[in-house]
């Protein structure tokens, strides 16, 4: 940054917009993600409350499908930061060719995932869970396979308007789906209404069901919007932009691949500490999930802030400001690691009752609690990294970020897992102690890559 960028008034004005623009964005953004999750939360505590056993179940199979989807969500990422750059650099009336083309792309992604989910209990069994545990965790993921297609709808969708700074709509579609899972969870999962009771395998399928209005909902509004002319939409028949949609979607889908490689490395990992923990019993896995659930529940709401600060930093970006480009980037990092603090000490403070809102099992409650303690700390460290790798994505060098999760996670997470697990059995807490110096060794190097980046400019 020039003397001049640093001129105290001129910084301070230049601050407090991009923090009111921030907020702007991330408000949305972060209930529109942050209901990826809670969708997942209220599985967990309902199912939680039907039966410890079939909160089991439910988590192993759920191991299998989430890598699956924040994989297929990080693939789509190329949609919210081409998007964002062609908005800021104003050529609006591109930007609806941007979403068509990125539709194909994101069914052929839903259906090899949802076919990867029907071999489930094969997995698991792969892995070398108990029979038991295979059985069940399989039936689960064969129940969740069809809300992957409608959820990467949904997700080109909301990208699309994220990029176009219109996060409003993904979030009121999420927080009516939240609803509506909640109400059918309370069919499907305790048998009322004359439905038998299903436990794991009734909440998945409500969880797909739900997924699926989501991916239509969004594709119906984007195609109704009031001023879709303006972004290209209704010029040109849909059939003429689809025509090439491959060869021409071909940045995006650079961007997507290493997004999806990235995070596809961050998630898998945090799947095979899942595994782990599934090794050491139903309560030990019982007792992981419900931490790493309030962890990635917490989580979201720095993929929210760190979505909105891609965009302030792809729309910088893309008009030649690599000064305000900068600025986005420390700033969205300054306002994630407040907000994951303070999400941290309401955990440490509350610890108790949540592990308690969760299930009425005293053993698992008691398992539960020191682990909420230290996801209280993991998670300002992961929001923070999380920021920064979005940020890098951002200025277009999305391989980096790839390669920098990678190894961070894959090559240090995984290890650090086994050996505080196993070797110096300290069980399930040697996971989060794992996940702690993953992420630290991510916020690293992505913070290193950023600063080089604004520094070589575009």
């Amino acid at each position: 940054m020039t003397a001049a960028d640093l001129s105290a008034p001129a910084l301070s004005i230049r601050v407090r917009r991009q923090v009111a623009e921030l907020l702007r964005l991330a408000g949305p953004t972060v209930v529109s993600r942050a209901g990826i999750l809670t969708m997942v939360l209220a599985d967990v505590v309902m199912v939680g409350r039907f039966s410890t056993e079939e909160l089991a179940y439910a988590s192993i199979g759920a191991s299998i499908f989430i890598p699956l989807l924040v994989f297929g969500v990080g693939l789509m990422i190329g949609v919210v930061a081409t998007t964002a750059q062609t908005f800021g650099a104003g050529d609006e009336g591109a930007c609806a060719a941007i979403w068509y083309r990125a539709l194909p792309f994101a069914l052929m992604v839903g259906c090899l995932g949802a076919a990867v989910c029907l071999f489930g209990e094969s997995l698991l069994r792969l892995f070398g869970q108990a029979e038991l545990l295979a059985r069940e965790g399989g039936k689960v993921a064969m129940v969740l396979a069809p809300g992957l297609i409608g959820y990467m709808f949904f997700v080109v969708s909301t990208f699309f308007l994220e990029g176009i700074r219109r996060p409003g709509p993904g979030m009121i579609a999420m927080l009516i789906a939240n609803l509506l899972n909640i109400a059918l969870n309370w069919i499907f999962i305790f048998g009322n209404l004359g439905v038998p009771a299903m436990g794991a395998v009734g909440s998945g399928i409500v969880t797909s069901v739900v997924r699926v209005f989501l991916g239509f909902a969004m594709v119906v509004y984007v195609l109704r919007m009031k001023d879709r002319a303006r972004f290209g939409f209704g010029g040109i028949p849909a059939r003429d932009v689809w025509a090439g949609w491959w060869p021409k979607s071909a940045r995006a889908r650079k961007i997507g691949y290493a997004g999806g490689a990235g995070i596809g490395a961050e998630t898998m990992a945090h799947s095979v500490l899942i595994q782990f923990a599934g090794l050491l019993g139903v309560l030990p896995v019982a007792a992981y999930s419900i931490a790493a659930n309030v962890e990635a529940v917490m989580f979201m709401v720095a993929l929210g802030i760190g979505s909105a600060t891609a965009v302030l930093v792809g729309n910088a970006w893309g008009k030649g400001d690599i000064a305000d480009a900068r600025l986005a980037g420390w700033v969205g990092l300054g306002t994630t690691v407040a907000a994951m603090s303070l999400c941290g000490m309401l955990i440490a403070l509350f610890r108790e009752p949540i592990a308690g809102f969760y299930s009425a099992d005293t053993a698992l409650i008691a398992q539960t609690i020191p682990l909420l303690w230290l996801v209280s700390f993991v998670i300002a460290v992961d929001g923070a990294q999380l920021t920064l790798a979005q940020s890098v994505r951002a200025l277009g060098d999305t391989w980096a970020a790839a390669r920098r999760y990678a190894f961070a996670f894959l090559g240090v997470m995984v290890p650090l897992g086994w050996i505080f697990a196993f070797e110096f059995e300290w069980g399930a807490r040697g996971l989060l102690y794992a996940m702690m110096i993953g992420g630290l060794v991510s916020l690293a190097l992505q913070g290193a890559r950023f600063a080089q980046l604004l520094r070589s400019g575009p």
